[in-house]
């Protein structure tokens, strides 16, 4: 968060909003895009207000497409250079060019500061750790419930909370994502039966007992317990005091079967791409999605070929995502062979439709650009 520089960018572009909505002659059909900038500015900094009194919001995102801010803020250089020039005189005229000049140049900087460089969510210590948990899971038997206790501190433990879990299954054998959870909090509450509850930071205690239901669920099933440093700031601690649940230097078994054997390192996660790979992941995934919703929106977009594939990527993207939620329920594992059958059901059921000429009666409403010149849709009115 400090890298937007808030106090800098709030206060301006609040007097960007000021100047558009009072300066005199502006046009009423103008008024609905200021609207527009106001509600886009309004989620991204409700979004970060949520966060910083400790609600479980990912702020980044709302921030990274409020676009909003900057057009006000620019907005609010203008409207003050305007009102220093509003006077004739030189000292006027040199402060309004001065404050144009350092508000570009630190709008630049603050941009650069936030996005020159990349800051990956998932940092790599933490996906080989999970990677490295995950090979301890393969050697051990059965199919208990397996938990990890977590406890990252900061302001905002709903959040760290939640990323950490996600970022554990990622790590982990998809067969084990299904009865993996996260516990918050110290070891000996864990293995006492109940949460962890703390006074500071306040929405300690509501995180806690956020988890803490799909963990007491599971306790009279033998769990199995881990912890591991990158994600749980007790840790050394905790192995200070029960060496004996140390199995490698990044795990720990808190409770379950000791491992047949140490666990395999995790290979390092795989590198950032190069610019050049990332374009070109980009463009496969796009023409991916626009191949599986291509049929679909063949078959349920009445217009052009060309609206009809700028529409197939989002046709893509619904059925899908849809087709795995579906399958996620009907117990399908989420492996690379059910992701492609996944793609191969849809992307094939979309075009058999599409060559059947549709489902009477299901076109989505449209302009009717593509239709007969002779349909009362294709005919334009007399001049």
């Amino acid at each position: 968060m400090p890298r937007y520089v808030f106090p800098v960018l709030g206060p301006v572009a609040a007097i960007g909003g000021a100047w558009l909505a009072l300066e005199r002659g502006r046009e009423a059909a103008r008024r609905p895009a200021l609207i527009l900038l106001l509600v886009w500015t309004a989620t991204g900094a409700a979004a970060t207000g949520i966060l910083l009194v400790g609600g479980s919001v990912p702020a980044h995102r709302f921030l990274a497409f409020a676009m909003g801010l900057p057009i006000l803020f620019a907005a609010g250089l203008v409207a003050t250079a305007s009102l220093l020039m509003a006077r004739a005189g030189r000292a006027r005229a040199v402060a309004a060019v001065l404050v144009l000049a350092l508000g570009v140049g630190g709008g630049a900087t603050i941009a650069y500061r936030a996005w020159y460089r990349s800051h990956p969510w998932m940092p790599r210590e933490q996906l080989a750790q999970a990677a490295e948990a995950g090979s301890y899971l393969r050697e051990t038997p059965g199919a208990a419930p397996i938990v990890f206790l977590v406890d990252l501190g900061g302001h905002s433990p709903l959040s760290s909370t939640s990323l950490s879990f996600h970022v554990i299954r990622a790590g982990l054998p998809p067969e084990m994502i299904s009865r993996t959870l996260v516990y918050l909090g110290e070891p000996e509450a864990f293995l006492a039966g109940r949460p962890t509850i703390l006074t500071e930071p306040a929405s300690y205690r509501r995180a806690s007992l956020r988890h803490w239901p799909s963990v007491e669920a599971v306790l009279d099933r033998n769990p199995i317990a881990l912890m591991m440093p990158a994600f749980n700031r007790n840790f050394d601690a905790a192995v200070r005091e029960h060496p004996e649940w140390l199995v490698s230097p990044n795990i720990a078994v808190v409770r379950g079967p000791p491992p047949r054997r140490p666990p395999a390192t995790a290979p390092a996660p795989p590198a950032p791409l190069s610019p050049f790979g990332l374009a070109a992941l980009t463009i496969g995934i796009l023409l991916l999605l626009a191949v599986a919703g291509g049929g679909w929106a063949g078959a349920l977009v009445p217009a052009d070929g060309l609206t009809r594939a700028a529409t197939a990527p989002a046709f893509g993207i619904a059925f899908l995502a849809g087709a795995s939620v579906l399958a996620g329920r009907v117990g399908m594992v989420p492996t690379t062979a059910s992701s492609a059958m996944v793609v191969a059901v849809v992307t094939m059921a979309g075009w058999l439709l599409f060559a059947m000429g549709g489902i009477p009666g299901l076109r989505l409403r449209g302009s009717g650009r593509g239709e007969r010149a002779g349909s009362p849709r294709g005919r334009r009115p007399a001049r």
